[in-house]
């Protein structure tokens, strides 16, 4: 049998179906998985989960949304140059960050306003 701490991503999510089919049809095993998530995967896989993961299940009436938010990042803020660069407009032409320059590609020329333009000179 592998080691808990040997869990790929896929056989973590195979793990947590085999709760979820079994639960809609066993009401003790639902039990189980709504109490112990951990316990719960670890019979339906045979197997424990890493140390340290804690998996919970929730119950299908009125369950909210549950969001992990990143880790936060303190640290120097950016400078205004540097904050103007990675939220993009400046070309790096400029130091001032107030200041943008735009490129613009040249227009194209019709065949028919080239000949007329050549007339006119």
């Amino acid at each position: 049998m592998p080691d808990s701490q040997e869990w790929t991503s896929e056989e973590k999510q195979e793990a947590i179906q085999r709760v979820i089919t079994r639960a809609m049809n066993d009401t003790d095993f639902r039990q189980k998985a709504l109490t112990d998530g951990n316990e719960a995967v670890e019979e339906a896989a045979g197997r424990p989960l890493p140390e340290g993961y804690r998996l919970r299940f929730v119950d299908n009436a009125g369950a909210d949304l549950t969001i992990v938010l990143a880790d936060s990042h303190e640290g120097p803020e950016l400078s205004d140059e540097n904050l103007a660069q990675v939220a993009g407009g400046l070309d790096g032409s400029s130091k001032d960050p107030g200041y943008m320059t735009v490129k613009q590609q040249p227009e194209r020329v019709s065949a028919e306003s080239e000949t007329e333009l050549k007339r006119s000179v």
